[in-house]
């Protein structure tokens, strides 16, 4: 009876079963072939050039040039910023220049920065440039350039590719490595070269670029703000120069000292560091206009201090070399109130460039012959 029921299901199965398997078969197919065939041209092309924008070219940042642009643009409503030429071509100093606010000026004021900061620093530089201005002095701050960094050096130490850890070494390989690390005699004729041997007369030379002293900038720079100051009918000159700024201050008074009517005032005197730079105790001797030197420094400080930086040893070389127009003068010790400084500078300007000047020029009455010396009658 139960295989009357089944035979007939199974007779019908034979028909649906191959049915069931061609059904099953076609979906496989067309999965396939829709993970096998590609996109369109068109909607590749469309979509790289979405996802790759095109190339930026790279563009290294110039924090010089970005402190310019600075300075040019922001500055109080009363200051004029200069762009004057130097004698070099395309060469201009940039300057902050305020005129005297006095109908007879007294004369015209350079300040140089030091080299961490710039011509309107709010520390120092902004309330001499601004007050002195108030009180008859013209006053220019110039921009120092940034000196240029020395090359890093390349590595030349080959050697270093022979060694091998001490632990993986033997004796024997650290003996061999060694020897061929020591130089070995040349013939006078020849050098053995990588690639074989060269006459000496013959050998590669390395062109290096001549680059120009940094002095000869601050030269340029200089004179053209005299040269400004002229113009402005201004014959007597303070430089005033500010950390390592009073450094290139002192050689431009040193060097320009005979052709110019030129004073110096240093504040926190710094020798700037690196090569072919000014030598402060090697150039006070040689200025033999008025110098006042302000700092800051109390004694501990200065035992802090490099030797060519403390006051103690300026103070020591003027007296060494018996220079009666050096003045030093010690501010407060970490002093903030930028009104004392104004005040002490501009004291000591009048004391020592204006009463100081006039009381050593010849008047009139100190030329007549004393009447001490002439014949009384006798008795």
């Amino acid at each position: 009876m139960l295989s009357a029921c089944i035979l007939p299901i199974i007779e019908s199965m034979k028909w649906l079963l191959p049915a069931l398997v061609l059904f099953i078969s076609n979906i496989n197919s067309s999965f396939a072939a829709d993970e096998e065939a590609p996109a369109p041209a068109e909607n590749t092309s469309a979509s790289s050039a979405a996802a790759s924008p095109p190339a930026i070219p790279r563009t290294e940042p110039d924090p010089e040039a970005s402190l310019l642009k600075e300075l040019i643009t922001k500055h109080d409503p009363i200051t004029q910023v200069l762009q004057l030429t130097t004698s070099k071509e395309a060469e201009k100093l940039i300057g902050y220049y305020l005129p005297a606010a006095a109908p007879s000026p007294l004369g015209g004021i350079i300040l140089f920065p030091d080299e961490q900061t710039h011509m309107d620093w709010p520390h120092k530089y902004r309330i001499l440039r601004e007050g002195l201005a108030d009180y008859g002095w013209h006053t220019l701050s110039v921009y120092l350039p940034r000196r240029a960094e020395p090359p890093i050096p390349k590595r030349t130490l080959p050697a270093l590719q022979a060694i091998k850890p001490v632990a993986e070494t033997a004796p024997s390989e650290i003996a061999s490595a060694a020897e061929s690390t020591m130089p070995q005699p040349e013939s006078p004729a020849t050098n053995q070269t990588a690639e074989g041997t060269v006459p000496k007369d013959e050998e590669p030379t390395i062109d290096k670029p001549e680059t120009e002293p940094y002095r000869e900038q601050v030269f340029r720079l200089g004179n053209s703000a005299t040269e400004y100051l002229q113009q402005q009918e201004v014959e007597r000159f303070i430089i005033i120069g500010v950390g390592t700024g009073a450094a290139w201050a002192a050689q431009y008074v040193e060097k320009f000292q005979e052709s110019l009517d030129l004073r110096l005032i240093m504040i926190d005197a710094r020798t700037p560091s690196g090569e072919e730079v000014p030598d402060l105790l090697a150039l006070l001797p040689e200025i033999e206009s008025t110098i006042l030197d302000f700092h800051h420094n109390t004694k501990g400080a200065s035992s802090l201090l490099q030797p060519h930086e403390a006051p103690k040893y300026r103070l020591r070389t003027a007296r060494q070399n018996g220079l009666k127009n050096f003045y030093q003068i010690r501010l407060p010790a970490h002093s903030t109130n930028e009104a004392l400084l104004l005040k002490q500078v501009r004291g000591q300007i009048k004391r020592h460039f204006i009463q100081g000047e006039a009381a050593a020029q010849p008047t009139p009455e100190n030329n007549t012959p004393n009447s001490s010396t002439k014949e009384k009658a006798p008795g």
